[in-house]
């Protein structure tokens, strides 16, 4: 578990300085909404999956239930978990590989991304 808060706190970095590298003034703010946005689509996928796998209408039936639940709870988790920008920088500020790391993250990102839309236009 502590190595997943981790990933997460080192996420929110990465994407929080991506922003702030272009002197957005809301960089942390930015930071938390990309990382929960992405925790939302991987949540997401795995519910349709499964509610497709057990019963398919249930999800049509419930659709905006699951997707307030599943939009709610990464924010809530996350919120939770999260560090303070300023100590994440200080932290990972003299950091090797950090080009290769960041790259890491983007996939994450990306990946999170592409497997959403993949599902949803699967199991949809």
């Amino acid at each position: 578990m502590k190595r997943l808060i981790k990933w997460l706190n080192y996420c929110y970095y990465r994407s929080a300085k991506w922003y702030s590298s272009f002197g957005d003034p809301y960089y942390g703010d930015m930071g938390e909404r990309v990382l929960g946005l992405v925790m939302m689509m991987n949540l997401l996928s795995i519910v349709i999956v499964l509610l497709f796998i057990w019963d398919s209408s249930l999800f049509a039936d419930h659709a905006l239930f699951i997707g307030v639940i599943c939009a709610v709870v990464p924010y809530g988790l996350f919120l939770l978990v999260q560090e303070d920008y300023a100590e994440l920088d200080k932290i990972y500020r003299e950091e090797k590989n950090s080009k290769s790391r960041g790259r890491y993250v983007l996939a994450y990102i990306l990946g999170s991304v592409l497997l959403f839309v993949i599902v949803a236009l699967v199991f949809w």
